[in-house]
């Protein structure tokens, strides 16, 4: 079958979409990996021949419902995972009428869930499609696993030596780190007619005054911890859609501390003595991990999120932070693992089966016999460089210019894989694994990876 997947944040998703992808070719399909407007985009067109295609959301936009049913025109199979997942939402229903209704849940075909959690309330909320959603994990989960341990081990962390001891702050706070100004994330937030579907536009300007006040407190309180502890480093990890640029403008000048966005989190999580977040995905990561965790929190509010937090040692000033930081550092004490009896039903894959060869099996209960007609690819490889050369040509023309959200929000989320990236990941995911021995990966394009089976190609 033909499979096409996009991937919207490099950092967030590229090793998970491969690995996917590779799971895939592993059983005879071939995968189109990249932008949208590489992928998704061209299917659309009918540029692509019918195949399977996997979204990471199925917002219910007027946007998201013309895609959906321009991929259906053409002859594809809609399968879906939310990459937001829920899980970190103090209300799921909330999440869910956000990010899900009726009209999207019908024109897809599969919808694939992180766990049994999320799973019973989709299934309960949209009870006349409950034939739709699939217990299969997320593919990121994978590489929380044990033996993913060897995948990130011998991995190199950019500034960081192999011998040096550093914590890692794993920052969600946006507002005035985004790489989009407020009034600009409102304008996407109402050309998805969020507000119209019920979130309260006020409410949002709160919480993005919360984050602000919130970052402050942590930049305060790293600028201690790095005069108190002047031999460990500390990284600054901003979020996917954070600016570097304006981290590195507020943390200020400081010897130890570094503010690095290179490669997934996971290889940072593997490595770091000590994990500092608030309301972030990755308190989630590292708990699994069994990476000490502090959650600090010197703002009581209920924008919080509770899940994440609740794995963590709650810290709430700096006192309490340099004290913890200092116990974990020299190993007097160390941050036991919290226990969540539930916590394997949020996330299915961390035990049994990956979620990739999961995935993979119920794509191929989609198929009708209609998804395994050849694209051209010289064709494909053509059309995917010139729109590369245009986004090179456009980037210059709005250098300066926040008008072209789309294309500014491209910029950050999905800068241009490399040859050399590429082939480390691809390696080290057969070497972690033993497997995909009949695996070719190709990248086509700056943004556009072919994966198929060198057995099937060569028929």
């Amino acid at each position: 079958m033909n499979i096409y997947i996009k991937v919207e944040v490099k950092l967030r998703e590229l090793e998970s979409r491969l690995l996917l992808a590779m799971a895939a070719a592993e059983k005879g399909h071939e995968v189109l990996l990249g932008s949208n407007l590489l992928t998704l985009d061209l299917v659309k067109k009918k540029i692509l021949k019918p195949g399977i295609i996997f979204e990471k959301s199925i917002v219910p936009s007027e946007r998201r419902i013309k895609q959906l049913i321009a991929y259906r025109d053409n002859g594809c199979k809609i399968t879906a995972i939310d990459e937001e997942g829920g899980f970190i939402n103090n209300s799921f229903k909330e999440f869910l009428e956000e990010r899900f209704s009726l009209s999207s849940v019908k024109l897809t075909d599969k919808i694939f869930t992180w766990g049994i959690r999320d799973y019973k309330k989709f299934t309960s909320y949209f009870s006349k499609y409950k034939n739709r959603f699939s217990v299969t994990g997320n593919p990121r989960v994978d590489f929380w696993r044990k033996e993913f341990d060897y995948y990130y081990k011998n991995q190199k962390l950019s500034q960081i030596k192999p011998g040096d001891k550093f914590i890692l702050l794993a920052s969600n706070f946006g507002a005035m780190l985004h790489e989009r100004r407020i009034w600009q994330e409102v304008k996407v937030l109402r050309d998805k007619k969020n507000f119209e579907r019920g979130r309260d536009e006020f409410l949002y300007y709160e919480f993005k005054s919360y984050q602000i006040r919130l970052a402050a407190k942590f930049v305060k309180a790293m600028r201690i911890v790095s005069k108190k502890f002047k031999n460990l480093k500390i990284v600054i990890r901003p979020h996917p859609s954070e600016s570097v640029d304006a981290w590195k403008s507020i943390i200020g000048p400081n010897k130890n501390i570094f503010v690095i966005q290179d490669g997934s989190i996971g290889k940072w999580i593997r490595k770091t003595k000590l994990l500092i977040h608030n309301s972030c995905t990755s308190g989630v990561e590292s708990h699994a991990s069994n990476i000490p965790t502090i959650a600090y929190r010197p703002l009581k509010s209920g924008f919080e999120f509770k899940f994440p937090n609740s794995l963590s040692d709650n810290v709430f000033d700096e006192k309490n932070l340099i004290k913890k930081i200092e116990n974990i550092i020299k190993k007097k004490d160390g941050i036991k693992r919290k226990q969540d009896k539930n916590f394997n039903d949020y996330f299915c894959n961390l035990k049994n089966e990956l979620a990739s060869d999961n995935i993979v099996r119920e794509w191929e209960k989609l198929d009708n016999g209609k998804l395994s007609k050849k694209n051209n690819l010289f064709k494909l490889k053509t059309i995917a460089n010139l729109k590369e050369l245009k986004g090179k040509i456009i980037n210059k023309s709005f250098l300066n210019n926040n008008q072209n959200l789309d294309h500014n929000s491209a910029k950050y989320k999905f800068p241009k894989i490399g040859n050399n990236e590429l082939e480390a990941i691809t390696n080290n995911l057969k070497k972690s694994l033993n497997r995909f021995g009949n695996v070719n990966v190709e990248l086509f394009s700056d943004r556009l990876i072919l994966v198929n089976n060198k057995n099937v190609r060569s028929k």
